[in-house]
């Protein structure tokens, strides 16, 4: 709105108005060609300005008078897309440098391919489902997920999808040796931790709580810098990126070992891109579907079934982790013997 007012003619226009003047105008291109110069005035990413173009148009056609039509308008970038920088290595050190908790989220996003919405359904709503398969020895464990997107409240649109071994073993740790419990029924999968947990220590993780760790966790590891960066800065390594490094993972290795890739944009919730008249019901099959994940699990299961990279990624890792230790070692020894020092030459 601030671009807009400082037009003639629409210093107080509210967004109620922009409504009404388009309603009445006798020009019905008037507002379009507004929002076109708009979007010809941002600078940043191609995708960013069609989201804001997007976004304008649907609070017109929200309010029932859409904005016309014009295909041959076209949106410009000033910055070239972000690339995906993500990969396996990468998320094995992120693993290694994280909290119980946090390695158990970690896991348990990559294994089931799923994006943060759908993590936070789960940690709301699935909990008692894991603890009682995890208490019976299930493995996979089946999770069962309403749609994503377009299709959240269409129930074609519902798919599932597993986690296998490393994420139940992760949760399993964080369980015993943090939280100090397993849930109870009604209790989430994971919880706040520090100063929050205090008045409501049961008080569930969601979307914001996992973006922000795992942002923490990329400065932690050096992946992004400590300082946030300029408005619309992208690093590829978002955590959305993890689903995509699990998919390329298993194209690579997984696909000529049996694996059908339909399966992993299933378990990703990319229903819309298998058959769109639905006629290959391919994912009805149970056993099918589970025999073709434990295809994938071998290269899923990271940490217990590491790769030849991520193993020579994790000894380095220990290597620099015994070097900063020995470090800390000696300054605690040359501070305590300056501090017996001083309290010899104070006596």
């Amino acid at each position: 709105m601030r671009w807009i007012h400082t037009k003639p003619g629409w210093e107080y226009a509210t967004p109620r108005d922009l409504l009404i003047r388009h309603t009445q105008a006798e020009d019905e291109f008037v507002l379009l060609e507004m929002l076109q110069e708009y979007i010809g005035t941002l600078k940043g990413r191609k995708s960013s300005k069609r989201k804001a173009y997007s976004v304008v148009r649907s609070y017109f056609s929200h309010n029932y008078c859409a904005l016309p039509s014009d295909p041959n308008f076209r949106i410009h970038g000033d910055k070239p897309p972000v690339q995906g920088k993500l990969t396996v290595n990468d998320i094995v050190e992120i693993y290694h440098a994280a909290s119980l908790r946090n390695r158990s989220l970690v896991m348990f996003k990559w294994q089931s391919f799923m994006d943060s919405e759908r993590l936070e359904y789960v940690n709301r709503n699935l909990a008692d489902h894991v603890v009682a398969e995890m208490k019976k020895g299930t493995c996979p464990i089946k999770l069962t997920l309403p749609g994503r997107k377009e299709n959240e409240n269409d129930i074609e649109g519902q798919f599932h999808t597993y986690i296998h071994q490393d994420a139940i073993d992760t949760l399993t740790r964080y369980w015993d040796e943090d939280r100090g419990h397993w849930p109870k029924h009604g209790e989430p999968l994971w919880v706040i931790e520090g100063a929050r947990a205090v008045k409501d220590p049961e008080k569930p993780l969601d979307k914001a709580s996992f973006e922000a760790m795992w942002l923490r966790l990329l400065r932690h590891t050096g992946k992004v810098p400590q300082r946030k960066g300029p408005l619309g800065t992208r690093y590829g390594f978002n955590m959305h990126e993890m689903r995509d490094a699990a998919a390329t993972y298993l194209h690579v290795k997984a696909k000529g070992a049996g694996l059908d890739m339909d399966c992993v944009k299933f378990w990703s919730g990319r229903t819309g891109e298998l058959d769109p008249n639905k006629y290959d019901k391919f994912f009805e099959d149970a056993n099918w579907m589970q025999a073709q994940y434990e295809l994938a699990a071998p290269y899923l299961n990271i940490i217990s079934n590491p790769t030849t990279e991520s193993t020579e990624e994790t000894a380095k890792m220990a290597k620099m982790n015994e070097e900063l230790q020995a470090r800390l070692t000696r300054v605690e020894g040359i501070l305590e013997t300056a501090f017996k020092k001083k309290i010899t030459d104070t006596t």
